[in-house]
């Protein structure tokens, strides 16, 4: 697994790339302003569609209100 940092945010940059030090697993930082290839977009794309629907056998049909939250 490679974990892609997209962003401008040098203080979003340096809390990603700890935690991506933590986990042990690598990483890259893209420069601001580059743009996706269609090879590449159409991997990520790919890779996404194979989680797609993961956790639809949890769900349980509970549909809550929009005041469920103070009932609880």
């Amino acid at each position: 697994m490679v974990i892609v940092i997209e962003s401008s945010n040098p203080d979003t940059i340096q809390a990603l790339t700890e935690v991506a030090k933590a986990l042990k697993a690598n990483f890259r930082v893209e420069p601001d302003g580059f743009i996706v290839s269609e090879e590449e977009r159409k991997h990520r794309v790919k890779t996404l569609q194979r989680f797609k629907g993961g956790l639809k056998k949890y769900l349980t049909g509970y549909q809550p209100n929009k005041h469920d939250w103070y009932q609880q």
